[in-house]
């Protein structure tokens, strides 16, 4: 449980037993900048079985819409040594993501890959980007940028239509605590006239 203070992309929620959520955000926008999706796996622990479960939100930034794909908590598996994590016959990891879901109107199927990932800084004193806080036992929430910037190959059927993503650009991040804040600000770009520049704000 402590050598995951250093490796923030790993899963945090081994043997919670109160209410807690994490969950993994990938950017996804195509080369010509016409795509722009996120697809964000997850899950959520609570004491009410009912209530426990994984999800897969996914984010149509050109078409404004978001879905909610609900799947048991048993669905949910995650590695104890690496990142990765699958749901339903989704997979995700560093190197990228394998989608086959259906589901309130929605189907996306696919593969695609990463290259030449940037993830923020982790050492001793500062595992990661919340600093000297990721030591804090009663933060909220805590967050991690797994990498500010990277390449992307491959394409999704998404609802019967191929979306080429290859040569596009990707940001990966995650959140996990007891609570997500009712409120809050966040931005994040890395599509300036200047490659390898990103901007996060939160």
């Amino acid at each position: 449980m402590v050598m995951r203070l250093w490796k923030p992309a790993l899963y945090h929620g081994w043997g919670k037993k109160k209410v807690f959520f994490e969950g993994w955000y990938y950017k996804l926008v195509s080369a010509d900048l016409n795509q722009r999706w996120a697809v964000i796996p997850g899950v959520f622990h609570h004491p009410d079985p009912a209530q426990a479960h994984s999800f897969i939100q996914v984010l149509d930034g050109m078409g404004s819409q978001v879905l909610y794909h609900r799947y048991p908590f048993e669905s949910f598996k995650a590695s104890r040594s690496a990142f990765v994590v699958e749901i339903e016959g989704n997979y995700f990891h560093s190197k990228g993501i394998s989608l086959d879901l259906s589901g309130q109107g929605q189907a996306i199927q696919g593969e695609l890959s990463f290259s030449g990932q940037v993830p923020w800084p982790v050492k001793l004193l500062s595992p990661g980007v919340m600093g000297p806080y990721r030591f804090a036992p009663f933060m909220q929430t805590y967050h991690g940028i797994l990498s500010l910037d990277h390449e992307i190959q491959g394409s999704l059927l998404i609802n019967g239509s191929r979306i080429d993503f290859s040569g596009g650009r990707g940001y990966m991040e995650k959140d996990w605590g007891s609570t997500f804040p009712r409120a809050y600000i966040w931005m994040q770009s890395n599509h300036f006239s200047h490659n390898a520049v990103s901007l996060t704000a939160s």
